[in-house]
């Protein structure tokens, strides 16, 4: 007999089974002595049990997923709890016939849990397909996290260098240019400062000259006092224009040593995590590197003192003054 046919038989016996007047039964079981079984609670809701299970099965065509060694025992021992089910009805109150029906229904229960008909009504088929289904998709998962990973750390390996070298190239050129706005400054400092030297030469000659050699004179000193006053306040200005010019050389060297430590290490900045195989290190590392890149140097320049030298231009003034009272 084939698979189908045992089970058009088995649904033959089922609905038999389920035909059978089991509600006007449970309205008036009658009393049965307790013993080692269901009692009429426990008989009643294995019933209820198997008909669910059944018709559940029946429904999804669990059985044919069976093997067909098994139908045949639960058609017999479906059959046999018909006729003894059967028999109880007819004569109820009879514990001999109870005991028969309850056995019997506790045997097809068994039968039932044996060959996993539960697991296949809730749909052990499709959990099994779908076990499978998850078990092929994570590993495909795990296969493109692998890929992605290694494709991460190939892209981060291209990319480090690539800003790096961004990095260290704007650096350079702000460098270039700061030099060439060094120079600049350079040539103004030094122009001023011969230009400086040139009219502090001419003012000493010209109060050693209106410095009065005999007492009479002296009139004619007073007369070229204002001459000198006024060229000794020109000198003022060229002076501070001095100061500044070489304050803005200075500014200008600074920040082009600046920028050339910061094109430097942006230049070795992906070779800093590999010097330390720790983590923490690594990170500590990265950061500092990062912090001497991103800083603004303008910030470090302007915590320096921004004054003129003033002091400078005073002390030559006093230097000069000195020396023409010594004459």
């Amino acid at each position: 007999m084939s698979a189908s046919q045992k089970v058009q038989l088995l649904k033959l016996q089922f609905d038999l089974f389920q035909g059978l007047n089991f509600p006007g039964f449970f309205r008036a079981p009658g009393s049965y002595q307790e013993w080692d079984g269901f009692n009429i609670q426990e008989f009643q809701q294995a019933i209820e049990y198997l008909k669910s299970i059944f018709n559940a099965a029946f429904e999804k065509n669990a059985f044919f997923n069976l093997p067909t060694n098994s139908l045949t025992p639960l058609i017999n021992q479906l059959t046999n709890s018909v006729q003894q089910c059967q028999a109880l009805l007819n004569n109820p109150g009879n514990q001999g016939l109870f005991q028969n029906a309850a056995s019997g229904i506790d045997a097809l229960m068994q039968q039932v849990m044996t060959y996993n008909v539960p697991f296949l009504v809730s749909g052990g088929t499709e959990l099994e397909a779908a076990r499978k289904a998850y078990e092929n998709e994570s590993n495909r998962l795990a296969e493109l996290s692998a890929n992605a990973e290694a494709l991460n750390k190939s892209v981060k390996t291209l990319i480090e260098p690539a800003v790096s070298g961004s990095l260290s190239k704007s650096f350079s050129d702000r460098r270039r240019s700061l030099f060439a706005g060094r120079l600049v400054w350079g040539v103004l400092t030094v122009g001023t400062l011969f230009g400086g030297v040139y009219a502090t030469a001419e003012l000493i000659t010209a109060l050693l000259t209106a410095f009065p050699t005999k007492v009479g004179e002296a009139q004619q000193m007073a007369s070229t006092i204002p001459l000198l006053a006024l060229r000794s306040a020109i000198l003022l200005p060229i002076y501070i224009a001095l100061g500044f010019f070489f304050s803005q050389y200075r500014k200008e060297r600074d920040l082009e040593e600046e920028y050339a430590h910061k094109a430097a290490v942006a230049a070795t900045l992906p070779n800093y995590g590999d010097l330390a195989k720790d983590v923490a290190v690594k990170d500590q590392i990265v950061a500092g590197a990062s912090n001497v890149i991103f800083t603004s140097p303008i910030r470090k320049m302007q915590e320096e003192s921004d004054s003129l030298p003033i002091e400078s231009v005073k002390g030559l003034l006093e230097a000069a003054s000195k020396f023409v009272r010594r004459q």
